[in-house]
């Protein structure tokens, strides 16, 4: 039917058609094609309401994954001023979203192939803003501009533009701030745009309100357009770096200043009456590097008196314990170097006694400080300050927790006593893709909708499966996987059986062991029954990541890894296709560090074992071939690195005592910590949360949490969990509330963060092999309901419950899966052979090469021991697909990844909904 059918139709089919309930229209909505929907609405505008007709859309685009929910602890609180909700201040709302063309646009765009994106957050939603791959170009103006462009730095009128079109009309200026795992930083200076799916960079803001004389102000600094343009005319941007911060930090602090709830109510003040939260921009006119604390609480006093607070008070840095002042930090300390600030952070208020002359030495450093007034006047022994505590933690938002609980129920359903292990597997050929094996479960599964064609339309396909209750970026679980091989027992051995600098040695760590077993009392038993549950599962080798040492899933793109090999070459591998995207020669030792940055999904942190080589790498994803390297201050002996929640920091530990914090901003060394364990320290990861917390895993019997909040100090660690063998590695669970740390043989704890007692504790119930070279690798699958572990001396991947008694959910048998690694194997080394090499390549030696390609011989090896897993990841987005390095005792062994699919392939009811089946 055409428009001007539509046009004719009789007055009895418009009154047939207004009686049909809305309830009706949305269901026939529900089951046709955006493009089906498209035609019904063009030729029958008259049947659907303009607010029912904008909600379908909204619903599409959901769908298609156009757009997505925002962290639901930003409606929260002060967290709603972030967003200019309206609360009464705001005589408007704020601009709309108009979901009919903000669809048409992308829909448009994915179709052409020639478009990029940026996802920009409105109110509690993420919207995919698209924009033609040449508009905005402006390389032509400098090489500074070329290089931000190729860089997929886009001018920020690009954003403006491509954003209005997907807006209702709105007659109010907009701006951009950017964000940075949920929390607000500084104004967008360029708009960032990506091929893929990419996390949401920045946030619109619109004023809360007009003068008469039509000044605009703004919830947030600066606080009008006038003093924006101001700041903007008289900013020296400092130069271009290369990296994934190409302006460094810039001038002062964004910071939140909130009254914390006790005292809120101690004040008698309440949020619909009274200002409780409010954001200032700290050193505007001085480099983020230079500002002190003093100088922070300087300005934080000035604003104490409107805030409600009496006038006179000071504001203090508080310490580690509740109504203290910090004492072993000055005005002086550098915000930066000394405190590792981060953009957006939340200050909670708090009025407190604090001895004065704790004050007056805090201070002192800050006379003929300009501007400062001290409030110090008083003669009394002690007085009132406001103690100001930093609240750094980002949002979190978990998988539903219906699908968890469905997928525990599925496994257990699933999982059969003694059942034999060729009936547990579900083989799946060489090249097989993850949409292939998607397809498996759609055939055994309940009949597809028959209104679900995907053939006809605005050829608008959906790119993915899009759950409505997708996690955060601060969510994904990166942790797993140690330093340790079977090739480096001879070492570690050496290492616990000679003293080396007040280290451990082996009589006092058998000493410390058994004390530890007295303590743990029945928690240890020396030998576990347990009956063997085979899980059934899907397994795929990649034949593309021969000679892996490390991997790492990436945090947004869905189908995208990137492996370290043995010979010290990175590649970037397309794990759906099986085929490496990009490659890059780094070093000629092996690759052990490996970590994505969550907010620039094209970049990645490597370190090199041995030479200890640090570098910073891109990858162009409408590029393949070579990749970006940018080298960083080495660390000598590295074992393992990890990347903070926002990307500002990374930390570096190895076969010392000895710990490394990187500035990834400015790309130098901030500090050495040294002798932080009594032995060496295998592996480090930071909170998924929280931007300063960290824990470290060592061979001294302890795991160790610290806080770079706090000064570093080897006997002020924040937890100190002692445990009965050396510590192989340790992980954070998804809302950073338990931490597994994984030893030798049997030994798996989980700690809770939430107690304050370092002895809390549970044990896992492993069976004991009574190896004292079974190395063991522990991580939390993606919901953090359920535990994976593997060691060394087995060929068997257990699955257990997270919460306590750490239920045996069921195990898999990895023995065999390296049986059909050797058909690929020529090829493999071909296309190795053949990819492109960087200039950075620093040793042109040759490579070793790996067992598959030894003296040219690509038979089959006539004893093939058993395989084992040398390292463990789980998929950000999928709670049952995790992948595991597998490896072999061979003396020159190889190593392969396998994509693992936990269950049989049938997908629960609430499973098939979320994947939109």
């Amino acid at each position: 039917m055409s428009d001007m059918e539509s046009e004719t139709s009789t007055p009895t089919d418009l009154a047939v058609a207004r009686h049909v309930s809305s309830d009706v229209w949305g269901c026939i909505a529900h089951w046709l094609l955006p493009s089906e929907f498209v035609r019904l609405t063009r030729c029958s505008s008259f049947m659907f309401d303009p607010s029912e007709r904008h909600s379908l859309w909204h619903h599409f685009c959901y769908l298609e994954g156009f757009a997505r929910r925002a962290e639901q602890s930003l409606l929260s609180g002060s967290d709603c001023a972030v967003l200019s909700e309206s609360d009464g201040s705001c005589w408007w709302a704020g601009p709309e979203v108009a979901w009919e063309e903000s669809f048409r646009l992308n829909a448009d765009a994915q179709v052409s192939g020639n478009h990029v994106f940026a996802y920009i957050r409105v109110r509690d939603e993420d919207v995919r803003v698209p924009t033609h791959v040449d508009e905005g170009d402006d390389r032509r103006n400098s090489a500074t501009c070329a290089w931000l462009f190729d860089h997929c730095w886009r001018p920020r009128s690009c954003l403006s533009r491509a954003f209005r079109r997907m807006l209702r009309p709105c007659h109010v200026p907009l701006r951009f701030r950017e964000l940075s795992s949920g929390r607000p930083g500084m104004l967008v200076r360029r708009a960032r745009f990506f091929e893929g799916h990419s996390p949401t960079s920045a946030v619109a803001e619109w004023p809360i309100g007009r003068d008469p004389d039509g000044v605009w102000h703004w919830r947030l600094p600066p606080h009008t357009l006038e003093a924006a343009e101001a700041a903007e005319e008289w900013e020296d941007y400092p130069a271009v770096r290369s990296g994934p911060h190409p302006w460094g930090r810039g001038y002062g602090w964004l910071v939140e200043l909130e009254i914390e709830a006790g005292e809120r109510k101690r004040m008698a003040l309440f949020q619909a009456s009274h200002e409780t939260s409010r954001w200032i921009h700290v050193g505007k006119r001085v480099l983020a590097s230079k500002i002190s604390l003093g100088q922070l609480c300087n300005e934080v006093t000035q604003h104490l008196q409107s805030l409600g607070f009496p006038s006179g008070l000071e504001a203090c840095l508080a310490g580690t314990e509740p109504s203290t002042m910090a004492c072993q930090v000055s005005a002086s300390s550098l915000l930066l170097a000394d405190l590792r600030w981060t953009q957006g952070e939340r200050l909670q208020l708090k009025r407190a006694t604090v001895p004065k002359n704790l004050r007056q030495a805090f201070f002192r450093d800050l006379d003929g400080f300009p501007g400062f007034q001290s409030g110090a006047s008083s003669s009394s022994k002690s007085e009132e300050a406001v103690l100001v505590t930093r609240d750094t933690a980002r949002p979190w938002t978990r998988l539903s927790l219906t699908r968890t609980r469905e997928s525990i129920a599925e496994l257990d359903s699933s999982v059969r006593q003694d059942q034999p292990r060729s009936g547990s597997r579900g083989s799946l050929a060489a090249g097989t893709s993850d949409s292939n094996l998607l397809e498996v479960q759609k055939k055994s599964s309940a009949k597809v909708k028959p209104g679900r064609s995907r053939s006809a339309g605005l050829q608008a396909v959906r790119s993915r499966p899009t759950n409505l209750d997708c996690p955060a970026s601060g969510a994904y679980c990166t942790d797993g996987g140690g330093g340790i091989s079977d090739s480096d027992a001879e070492e570690i051995n050496s290492a616990t059986a000679v003293d080396r600098g007040g280290q451990f040695s082996r009589a006092v760590s058998e000493q410390a062991s058994q004390d530890h077993r007295r303590t743990l009392g029945p928690l240890i038993s020396e030998q576990v029954s347990q009956p063997k549950r085979n899980i059934p599962y899907q397994q795929r080798l990649l034949m593309s990541s021969c000679g892996t040492r490390q991997f790492e899933f990436h945090p947004t793109r869905k189908g995208t890894l990137l492996a370290g090999r043995k010979d010290g070459s990175i590649a970037v591998i397309d794990h759906e296709a099986d085929k490496t995207t990009h490659f890059l020669d780094v070093d000629s030792h092996p690759i052990l560090g490996i970590s994505w940055l969550h907010t620039n999904p094209q970049w990645a942190v490597i370190g090199v074992s041995q030479s200890g080589a640090t570098s910073l790498v891109r990858y162009d994803e409408s590029k393949p071939g070579p990749m970006e390297n940018v080298r960083l201050e080495p660390f000598k002996h590295l074992s393992s690195l990890s990347v903070n929640c926002t990307d500002e920091y990374f930390m570096t530990s190895g076969f010392c005592v000895d710990l490394g914090l990187y500035d990834i901003v400015t790309g130098r060394r901030l500090n050495l910590f040294r002798g932080m364990h009594q032995n060496f320290i295998n592996i480090l990861r930071f909170a998924h949360r929280s931007p300063h917390v960290f824990a470290t895993a060592s061979f001294d019997h302890t795991c160790k949490v610290w806080d770079l909040r706090q000064p570093m100090a080897a006997s002020r660690p924040v937890r100190h969990y002692k445990t009965d063998t050396m510590n192989v590695m340790c992980s954070f669970s998804p809302d950073d509330r338990h931490m597994l740390c994984s030893g030798v043989d049997a030994t798996l704890h989980q700690f809770s963060l939430d107690s304050s007692s370092d002895a809390s504790s549970s044990r896992f119930p492993i069976p004991a092999m009574h190896s004292n070279t079974n190395y063991r690798r522990s991580i939390y699958l993606t919901d953090g309901d359920m535990v994976a572990t593997a060691a060394t001396n087995e060929s068997v991947l257990r699955i257990y419950q997270a919460a306590t008694p750490h239920r045996f959910i069921g195990q898999l048998d990895v023995k065999g899966c390296l049986g059909q690694r050797l058909e690929h194997s020529q090829t493999s080394m071909r296309h190795m052979q053949n990819a492109p090499r960087s200039r950075e390549y620093l040793d042109a030696r040759e490579r070793p090469r790996t067992s598959l390609s030894r003296e040219g011989n690509t038979q089959q090896p006539q004893g093939v021991k058993d395989e084992y897993v040398q390292s463990l990841r789980c998929h950000p987005d999928e709670p049952r697909l995790l992948g595991a390095l597998l490896s072999t005792s061979e003396t020159q062994p190889d190593a392969y990844i396998s994509m693992i699919r936990l269950g049989n392939g049938t997908a629960t009811r609430a499973h098939r909904a979320s994947l939109g089946l």
